[in-house]
């Protein structure tokens, strides 16, 4: 179970100070906010994970969290229709199998072409979506 989570407190008067603009400052807020939360959860699930009888966070434990959440940043979303990419060009794999057991006939060859061109299609998109 894990505990309320602490409040942070961040002082306007020192983002005024140093320039930050009204909407820098309800971003700058948002994020520090949004990243102690998960830091705290996750320095509570490690600290979970190793405890014997109580739990106890560690410095470790959140050493391990930042870690944690630094090596995820910057890491973009996968599409969520990607699955559906995969599951096709596996299909036409498949279907590519099938129809060069089929050349010879006039439904084969044109089985072939039609797999090959979708399936590298769905690889075209695939490789485009991963770079972004």
């Amino acid at each position: 179970m894990i505990d309320k989570i602490p409040n942070i407190t961040i002082s306007d008067i020192d983002l005024n100070n140093a320039g930050f603009t009204i909407s820098g400052k309800e971003r700058y807020v948002k994020t520090v906010t949004e990243y102690s939360k998960v830091l705290f959860e996750k320095s509570v699930t490690f600290g979970e994970i190793d405890k014997a009888q109580t739990r106890e966070v560690t410095h470790e434990h959140v050493k391990a969290s930042a870690h944690s959440i630094a090596n995820s940043f910057g890491r973009p979303a996968q599409p969520k229709l990607l699955w559906a990419i995969k599951v096709g060009q596996y299909l036409c794999a498949a279907l590519i199998g099938v129809a060069t057991n089929h050349l010879d006939k006039i439904y084969g060859a044109v089985g072939f072409v039609i797999a090959f061109t979708i399936g590298g299609i769905l690889l075209f998109i695939e490789t485009s979506k991963n770079r972004q």
